[in-house]
């Protein structure tokens, strides 16, 4: 709802100051402002580099080519141009950028000899166009990946405990259509994805609005490591019965504990988070000292588990990382 109100508000803008100063070519002011604003201000602000950069090289590169080409050449060169720009579309935006513009170049000198005069006019509205999107997305209802975080978070743990969900069953009932596994485990690497690109994004918002950016690099490596013992664990699944889990407590009591903190993560409530953490301690001693008497992988893991999950509380609680959480627009 807010990508469309600011998407909305910037083609008035935009098709405003073409009509007012009656702009050369202003269409494109409103067609750079489709392509460079995105939803966040991370993803606008990478964006509008991308655009901005390709089309000043698309304009020099264009400018240049087309001298060396003949009528039946630039007929080639556009066609040629418009497939690498759908090719690259999805790859890296600014390379696209570079071929769409010389597409352009070509297109309006094979129709009417004025494909360099339209060039100027192209890398101005570019120019309009990105510095719309810029101050839209950063002064109308602004989302910053900060307010993310808890949700990313609490996702993520979600997500964690049904794939470890999913590992118990397949320890106690081997079967080889394991798609609810298969799936469990995609959807656990894509709430970790998230939460890394979270993080990422972060490093692009202005300074002051980075209020969480160390603990958004714990959780990010906390929640990393969770999943990949998570899915050690998950490794192991096929090995022979006498090898495997011999007690069933651990995992209930890990399961259990992963089920409440993502259950706190959204209650926010503070007796529960010291049960949790009492718990999980627990449990990290007694596999600790079973460890010391059965080497078995999987003990080692369930306490690397346990011991993980215990961090990240550490951390959400340590910063009070739920205080700032937004609750999203629907």
């Amino acid at each position: 709802m807010r990508h469309a109100l600011r998407l909305s508000v910037s083609f008035l803008i935009g098709f405003t100051l073409s009509e007012y100063f009656h702009i050369a070519k202003g269409e494109w002011i409103v067609l750079t402002i489709l392509f460079v604003l995105q939803p966040s201000y991370s993803e606008t602000r990478r964006r509008l580099f991308q655009r901005t950069v390709g089309t000043l090289a698309g304009v020099i590169i264009g400018v240049l080519i087309i001298q060396l080409f003949s009528f039946s050449g630039q007929i080639v060169l556009m066609l040629a141009s418009s497939y690498l720009f759908l090719i690259w579309m999805k790859r890296r935006y600014s390379i696209s950028v570079i071929y769409v513009t010389i597409f352009v170049l070509c297109a309006f000198n094979i129709i009417a000899n004025k494909g360099v005069d339209v060039m100027a006019p192209r890398l101005i509205d570019t120019i309009i166009g990105a510095i719309i999107s810029f101050v839209v997305v950063r002064f109308l209802w602004p989302e910053w990946q900060y307010k993310k975080l808890p949700n990313l978070l609490s996702e993520a743990i979600l997500k964690n405990t049904t794939y470890f969900k999913a590992i118990l069953e397949e320890y106690k009932k081997p079967t080889t259509d394991d798609l609810e596994y298969r799936i469990a485990r995609r959807e656990a690497h894509r709430a970790d994805n998230a939460l890394v690109t979270a993080w990422q994004n972060m490093q692009l918002d202005p300074q002051k609005q980075q209020q969480l950016k160390k603990v958004a690099f714990k959780l990010t490596y906390l929640n990393h490591a969770l999943l990949s013992y998570v899915s050690a664990l998950g490794a192991h699944r096929n090995q022979n019965q006498q090898e495997k889990l011999s007690h069933q407590v651990f995992e209930i009591h890990i399961l259990k504990a992963l089920e409440e903190s993502h259950h706190w993560l959204i209650t926010q409530s503070n007796n529960k988070i010291e049960n949790i953490e009492d718990t999980l301690e627990k449990i990290s001693n007694q596999l600790l000292n079973t460890n010391k008497e059965i080497t078995q992988i999987q003990y080692i893991l369930l306490f690397n588990i346990a011991e993980v999950t215990l961090q990240i509380l550490e951390q959400a609680k340590l910063f009070k990382l739920t205080s700032v959480a937004t609750k999203p627009l629907k």
